[in-house]
């Protein structure tokens, strides 16, 4: 059994490509100081780093966030810090240029996984935006079946359905929506890393540790799949429209703490994620703003995001597949996310959320 997901696992790796993107792209070396939970209380940070500037060490308290794509998230994390005598740092996967400027407006400092970065101080003044990797690969990583949007793709698909592993390349790549090229190389990377046993002599493909597989799916799909699924937000006047949503007869999926709610009982949603077909998207929006009166907002609490998978995959009616919904709780670093993920991981683990 592969080893449960923790907030701590994504901030180190949060951490780790950040740091890769800064001595890549600007050239400044880093060295990582201590890691959290610190037993200090007033010490609520992720982590202490050092950032060498002309050879002296500056340290930096780091407060690391998958997603910052609102300004409400920043002005938290910008609180948050402020009760630290050491200069604050924010560490996120992608800031696009519009939070990038925010967050300088506020004079909260940050890096992210694609070089930008917000960095100020004696000697020292960095503002680098609208930078952004097109390849999968991450600093220090191969491609493969987890680091890149295709093989993302493609794992999902083998790891929501479970016999999906042994049909033709050709069924794969039409439930993943990728090429039979991008199935091939996938499906090679996972046999070469050990999640896949080649069939072989009339014998059927199998997915070996989908468990350990899960956790990297989870690691890389907020950096790398989900920026390109066009996310955008909305806000909705009634706090309780979700309620009487009936998203299986338009083809859309709920994803994120209202899945979650669905599947577990267990969170009472702050937040809403729907995934809808790009086909689709247009005509479902018209409905939700003629319904619900819901309008664009980036500090809305809805995301509307492209559903990048096949039918017939789903968790239920309505329900995204459970490793989606999974990887957007441990994403959100949310403490109620996080423990009802780890509820759904563990009656996943005992059959009764079967993904299949």
């Amino acid at each position: 059994m592969g080893a449960l997901i923790t907030g701590v696992i994504l901030e180190s790796e949060l951490l780790e490509h950040a740091r890769a993107a800064l001595r890549e792209r600007l050239d400044i070396e880093t060295e990582i100081s201590s890691m959290g939970p610190y037993p200090d209380l007033q010490r609520r940070h992720d982590a202490e780093i050092d950032l060498f500037v002309q050879g002296e060490p500056r340290r930096y308290a780091v407060e690391c966030k998958t997603f910052v794509d609102r300004r409400d998230v920043a002005q938290q994390v910008k609180q948050q810090l402020k009760s630290v005598a050491t200069p604050g740092l924010l560490i996120t996967s992608y800031l696009s240029k519009e939070m990038a400027a925010y967050c300088r407006d506020i004079d909260l400092q940050f890096i992210d996984t694609h070089g930008n970065a917000f960095l100020k101080g004696p000697g020292l003044l960095v503002y680098v935006t609208g930078e952004r990797r097109e390849t999968g690969a991450k600093p220090g990583r191969s491609t493969g079946a987890v680091t890149t949007v295709a093989g993302l793709r493609v794992a999902f698909t083998l790891l929501t359905s479970s016999g999906m592993v042994a049909a033709p390349y050709r069924e794969i790549a039409s439930k993943a929506g990728v090429s039979l090229g991008a199935v091939s190389n996938a499906v090679e990377d996972l046999e070469r890393r050990g999640y896949v046993i080649s069939g072989g002599a009339g014998k059927r493909r199998a997915l070996l540790e989908p468990e350990k597989l899960l956790e990297e799916w989870t690691l890389n799909y907020p950096i790398q799949l989900r920026p390109k699924l066009n996310g955008r937000r909305y806000s909705v006047p009634s706090t309780d429209w979700w309620k009487d949503a009936q998203l299986d007869m338009s083809g859309a999926v709920w994803g994120g703490e209202v899945a979650a709610h669905h599947l577990t009982g267990y969170l009472k949603p702050a937040t809403q994620t729907i995934y809808v077909a790009p086909a689709a998207r247009g005509a479902w929006l018209k409905g939700l703003v003629t319904t619900y009166r819901a309008k664009p907002d980036p500090n809305g609490s809805l995301e509307v995001l492209d559903k990048f998978w096949g039918e017939g995959l789903e968790s239920g009616p309505g329900i995204a597949p459970f490793a989606l919904v999974y990887a957007d709780l441990l994403a959100s670093l949310d403490p109620r996310s996080a423990e009802t993920a780890h509820l759904m991981r563990k009656e996943w683990t005992n059959g009764d959320l079967n993904p299949a």
